[in-house]
């Protein structure tokens, strides 16, 4: 299928927000739904192209693909966890992402195989309120009993630190993506999400903002992140289609860099923040010291050498 060009900037965007999580986890509101936004919208994006590309290609292809785009990096992302460990004492947050995100199309390409019309394309239609109902249901109910009877954080020693309701997040994403893309949302003749999405997500996360930190488990606190993962979808693939269906210069330049970005952005932050943690200045300016090294730094790696590895270089 043709690629939407809204998506790919909304996607590149929400690698700059992933970047802003990291540098600014002290503040913990805008961690913690910052982090949801993005989760929702790199998952939902990844499978609605990725179910799209499994349809017309054979398995074996596919998996060889998306381990040479996912897969090593991701490995290479665990392991150099083992050293930041050691250097910074800080465990990675985001090395996750990656190996979960193949292991989803590695299971995704499993349900193919097993019925090979799976992802052949539904009739054009809209999410039905029946259908949200239940999702919203269901991932509120597995966020709940994660919030409930899981750790906040899973730790695999010398590797990364894993948060479960992000892992379970982050699933139904990636299925309400598959969903989207078979039931044709987005295209000419299928579902377009309309302006007014976009108030739903600024609502959410307003509510986010002001509900969420400090709560324990309840059904509101896993309520409020679902809700909040569909107006991100929503609100934010209506608005990007509005305003930024296009590409610019500056655009086009981050499209082909944002992988590369992701993936160089958490070693440079923990350990610039590493060994600026013993300077005697305020946390804001060393903030701003780390976000000028990644943005240089990451900008040059990514420019000179990360594009010239194919797994980082840019499909659209």
């Amino acid at each position: 299928m043709n690629r939407f060009i809204y998506f790919d900037n909304l996607r590149s965007v929400t690698v700059l927000l992933t970047l802003a999580v990291l540098l600014l986890q002290p503040w913990a509101a805008f961690y913690e739904e910052g982090a949801v936004v993005a989760i929702s919208i790199i998952f939902f994006i990844s499978a609605y192209f990725g179910a799209s590309a499994l349809r017309i290609r054979t398995i074996s292809f596919f998996l060889r693909d998306k381990w040479k785009r996912l897969g090593w990096p991701g490995m290479f992302l665990l392991l150099l966890g083992i050293e930041e460990q050691l250097v910074t004492g800080s465990l990675p947050v985001t090395s996750w992402v990656l190996p979960w995100l193949f292991l989803l199309f590695a299971g995704l390409a499993l349900v193919k195989q097993v019925n090979h019309n799976v992802l052949q394309h539904r009739t054009a239609s809209k999410p039905s309120l029946p259908f949200l109902l239940v999702f919203i249901a269901l991932l509120a109910v597995a966020l709940f009993l994660c919030q409930a009877f899981l750790p906040q954080i899973l730790l695999i020693p010398y590797i990364a630190q894993i948060r479960p309701d992000w892992l379970f997040l982050s699933f139904f994403a990636f299925a309400l993506g598959v969903y989207a893309f078979r039931h044709r949302w987005f295209t000419p003749s299928g579902y377009q999400p309309k302006g007014r999405a976009l108030l739903g997500f600024a609502i959410m996360i307003g509510v986010y903002a002001a509900w969420m930190p400090g709560k324990g488990a309840t059904i509101l606190t896993a309520l409020t992140p679902t809700l909040l993962l569909i107006a991100s979808v929503l609100g934010l693939s209506a608005c990007f289609r509005q305003q930024f269906n296009g590409h610019t210069a500056w655009s086009h330049t981050l499209h082909r860099l944002s992988y590369g970005l992701f993936f160089v952005s958490e070693p440079i932050i923990l350990h610039a923040m590493w060994f600026l943690q013993p300077l005697a200045v305020a946390v804001w300016l060393k903030i701003v010291i780390t976000a000028l090294i990644l943005a240089i730094y990451g900008y040059l790696l990514c420019r000179y050498a990360l594009l010239h590895i194919p797994c980082f270089k840019s499909k659209g």
